[in-house]
């Protein structure tokens, strides 16, 4: 019973006239306004072309932006390495001198003991 309502109503509602077909039976009495639609044409173009060159704007200051801040960030990066590896440097280098007596002292001795 209830969808034998629901189809009763959606055909009645197919029978009324739209106000929109009523407007399209109508037949146009005068000239459209070629002038008006000119305008609005060149407005549309307009708002088009102003949107076209904010994005691309927009586009190329992320590109320069993010460039710019990878850049940043490299130079940075190595400004700290530059930094961690001048703070080590030393170090390594009495390292590597010690390292370098001990297996130097280490050969002597095999050397003196398979002499010996």
């Amino acid at each position: 019973m209830n969808a034998e309502n629901y189809v009763d109503n959606y055909r009645q509602q197919e029978l009324e006239e739209k106000p929109w077909q009523r407007a399209e039976e109508q037949e146009v009495g005068e000239e459209p306004d070629f002038e008006a639609i000119r305008k609005y044409v060149n407005h549309v173009a307009y708002l088009y072309d102003k949107t076209r060159y904010l994005l691309a704007s927009l586009k190329n200051t992320i590109h320069s932006d993010l460039s710019n801040a990878v850049d940043d960030l490299g130079r940075n990066m190595d400004v700290a390495v530059n930094r961690k590896i001048s703070f080590i440097r030393p170090f390594l280098k009495s390292l590597m001198r010690a390292n370098s007596r001990s297996l130097l002292g280490n050969m002597m001795k095999r050397i003196k003991h398979s002499q010996g």
